[in-house]
């Protein structure tokens, strides 16, 4: 008999790759059905070197589709600082999570923001490796800093 989808997830926290977030999810998911939800989703990751948390990926519910795909409704990620400061947050109604890509995707609205920035559009796809965030439609982006003497 499996373990329960939440127990599963429980380990999956405990054993999550250092710095690999989509990777850690495929991890995570490695035993379970196809097509079933996990209410609460919640994963953080941890640098191996450190102990500190590094990523902290949410969900009101993650569905597994295969160890390829995995669907995140309410889709929270959030980056942290060495000292675990809060770095970034994005935020989407639905994500896909390409697993072996380490890439996040989806159709709908997306914002993203941290100190500096504050973006939001709809068709958006995050790269882990890259580390950086693409906005196709509707895209707006209001930048929290000074230009100084940029505009002179």
């Amino acid at each position: 008999m499996f373990p329960s989808p939440a127990r599963l997830v429980r380990r999956a926290r405990c054993l999550v790759p250092a710095a690999l977030v989509l990777a850690a999810v495929a991890g995570g998911f490695a035993q379970l059905v196809p097509n079933a939800p996990i209410p609460d989703f919640h994963l953080p990751v941890f640098d191996a070197a450190t102990g500190n948390k590094i990523y902290d990926l949410r969900g009101a519910s993650a569905i597994y589709h295969s160890p390829q795909l995995v669907e995140l409704n309410d889709f929270v990620l959030r980056g942290f600082t060495a000292g675990e400061t809060l770095r970034f947050e994005v935020q989407s109604p639905k994500a896909m999570l390409h697993v072996p890509e380490r890439v996040a995707e989806g159709d709908q609205s997306i914002r993203a923001h941290d100190a500096s920035y504050d973006l939001t559009g709809r068709d958006w796809r995050w790269e882990e490796r890259e580390n950086h965030i693409v906005v196709r439609q509707d895209v707006r982006v209001t930048i929290n800093a000074s230009l100084g003497s940029f505009l002179k």
